[in-house]
């Protein structure tokens, strides 16, 4: 492979899949550059932290691994102390448990942090557009207006964000354009006393409110606490996506008192989060979408499902499809 140790590629989003983009290249000699439009890393591997000291994982509840690539991945993150085995108290016997539920430590990013170590990642600065120059990207931010020449890019945006970004790419935008992702409402809460709840973990597929899961059972999470997260239903969350945050807070809290007969009243803490795009309904069905010359890439979990291995997928064969192009 050619000496690749000056060439610069710039990876849209510090998500699952441009972590794992970014680690591989690092490896064989790349410098890849990841502009990140949040504070923080992992995308839906979040954790909120209040100043009280209160945790809430609103994303990604856990993760759980079905090939070998990814297991070798959490096997690492295992034995450096970045995830653990979460095993909660399940409702009834309807949730699968075939695998091994894992979470990061303390905080769900934690399994993409170590993927990072020595990589430019440039926080809060949100890329306005992607376009063609040549044989190159001018990649324009809200810090750059004018914008960064760059050989190679990888964006790894949710699908619907493409088309904004690469108005160019028409024949990009348009494979994607039957992808669907469904937003999620999530409801934070902290109660002063136990709820006297006999489970950890409630889940249903159908219905306004299909995820209940007492957050401090986590490993690490604050035992003493009552804390819990709560995902609506996407066609619920759909209907009622662009309602002020208070007032989907009362609703849920309302799905709530009607599904478990408990009041729900002793609350301290209550704060709804939106995710415009939570869960892949309609996958890509394949790792990625790349120009013909494979400059330019497009990926995320998005592109083979909704879990956190689908976008440790796509990044995967991202990465080494860029290495083999190098060649």
């Amino acid at each position: 492979m050619k000496n690749k140790v000056e060439q610069t590629v710039a990876i849209i989003g510090a998500g699952v899949t441009g972590s794992v983009c970014a680690s591989i290249l690092k490896d064989k000699g790349f410098n890849p550059i990841i502009i990140e439009k949040s504070r923080g890393l992992g995308g839906r591997l979040a954790t909120r932290k209040t100043d009280s000291g209160l945790c809430f994982d609103h994303g990604v509840q856990f993760f759980t691994s079905h090939s070998e690539g990814f297991q070798q991945l959490l096997d690492k993150s295992l034995n450096i102390g970045a995830i653990e085995t979460w095993s909660p108290k399940l409702f009834d016997d309807g949730v699968d448990v075939s695998a091994n539920w894992f979470v990061g430590q303390p905080t769900m990013n934690a399994l993409v942090k170590p993927l990072l170590q020595n990589i430019q990642i440039n926080f809060s600065d949100e890329v306005s557009s992607i376009v063609r120059e040549g044989k190159n990207w001018r990649v324009r931010t809200t810090s750059n207006k004018a914008g960064t020449s760059f050989e190679n890019v990888i964006c790894t945006v949710p699908a619907p964000q493409v088309k904004y970004l690469l108005p160019s790419e028409t024949e990009l935008a348009n494979e994607i354009s039957d992808v669907e992702i469904a937003p999620c409402w999530t409801l934070l809460l902290a109660f002063e006393r136990s709820l006297n709840l006999d489970f950890d973990v409630w889940k249903s597929n159908v219905g306004n409110v299909t995820w209940i899961a007492r957050n401090s059972s986590k490993p690490f999470r604050g035992e003493n606490e009552e804390c819990w997260v709560v995902h609506a239903g996407p066609e619920w969350s759909k209907k009622n996506l662009e309602i002020e945050n208070e007032e989907i807070t009362s609703m849920l809290l309302d799905e709530l008192r009607a599904i478990f007969g408990v009041s729900f009243s002793n609350y301290f803490y209550a704060v709804s989060h939106r995710w415009r795009y939570a869960r892949t309904i309609r996958p890509l069905m394949r790792p990625y979408l790349g120009t013909a010359d494979k400059s330019l890439f497009i990926g995320g979990d998005w592109c083979l499902g909704s879990r956190v291995e689908n976008a440790y997928e796509s990044g995967f064969s991202i990465a080494n499809s860029l290495i083999k192009k190098s060649r």
